[in-house]
């Protein structure tokens, strides 16, 4: 198989690509397993809330839900054919998102850990269900 067309524009713009093609089944798998991946994540958070991570797995939630939704799509404008919504571009974009947000959610779960031990403590306040941080107070003397 020749690689050197993925290296053209052309290859990248065509309008209306093949109606079919191979890698179709496993694509369409893929992006229904990043929305089932994106629901056990959401009940994963919602179960077990961890405080140094929600951050990152709300990233996370957010990435499998948009890759699942727009790659759906996107196998449905191939599958009838509509011009322009079918270009191979679309998915390019979609995997540079997906390449930059996983970055971002690795640093942010490599900045979290470093920073646990530097964390004030979280306590409740008298009203139970905020929380606040403990400020530290200097004392005159």
């Amino acid at each position: 198989m020749d690689f050197m067309h993925l290296f053209k524009i052309s290859y990248w713009l065509d309008a209306q690509p093949f109606p079919v093609f191979t890698l179709g089944p496993y694509l369409f798998a893929l992006f229904l397993l990043s929305v089932g991946l994106g629901a056990l994540a959401q009940r994963y958070l919602t179960i077990r809330k961890k405080q140094l991570l929600v951050v990152s797995w709300k990233r996370a939630i957010s990435v499998f839900y948009t890759v699942g939704f727009w790659g759906l799509l996107l196998l449905f404008f191939r599958h009838e054919g509509i011009p322009y919504l079918t270009m191979r571009l679309w998915y390019l974009f979609l995997a540079i998102y997906v390449a930059i947000v996983l970055t971002l959610i690795v640093k942010d779960g490599k900045n979290a850990r470093t920073s646990q031990g530097k964390r004030r403590p979280i306590v409740k306040n008298k009203y139970g269900s905020v929380r606040k941080r403990l400020k530290k107070r200097k004392r005159k003397k």
